[in-house]
């Protein structure tokens, strides 16, 4: 609590029952109360922000989609090598995806979901985010001529 909040409780000067020391109890309890409170209300607030509990799954699934389109692609072009690479980063991307959904739904290894979610939210901010931003900044404009265009 601020020293506004606390004002009431420290410089009264009705007596109170129990004296100076209960009413010092009394807002050192209230004041982690609070606290709980409050942490349990940003937890269940930001469980029910969308964007952000299906971050995790999307980039996921992202990833999973483009190392499934190069695996496709240098094995058509007889590089069974390279394929194989992106076919291990496919089968991880999945197994992460696996393991996240488990942990997010039953509660429990808690501690690997959210080292899953921390190592998807470094991908993101590192990789993913300026990949798809210089996509949208270069196809947006492309997009917009062409539909502009009137074909008589």
């Amino acid at each position: 609590m601020d020293g506004a909040n606390q004002r009431p409780f420290v410089t009264s000067r009705l007596l109170k029952d129990g004296g100076s020391e209960l009413s010092m109890q009394f807002l050192e309890k209230l004041d982690d109360d609070i606290s709980v409170a409050f942490e349990s209300f940003v937890r269940v607030n930001n469980s029910k922000n969308l964007f952000k509990s299906m971050r995790t799954p999307a980039v996921l699934v992202c990833l999973m989609v483009a190392n499934y389109f190069f695996q496709e692609i240098f094995q058509l072009f007889g590089l069974d090598y390279i394929a194989s690479f992106f076919s291990l980063i496919l089968v991880l991307a999945i197994f992460l995806l696996s393991s996240w959904s488990y942990a997010r739904y039953s509660g429990k290894m808690r501690d690997f979901g959210q080292k899953i979610d921390q190592g998807v939210e470094w991908s993101w901010e590192n990789l993913w985010k300026h990949i798809f931003t210089n996509s949208v900044q270069h196809v947006g404009p492309a997009a917009a001529a062409i539909a502009n265009k009137k074909y008589f």
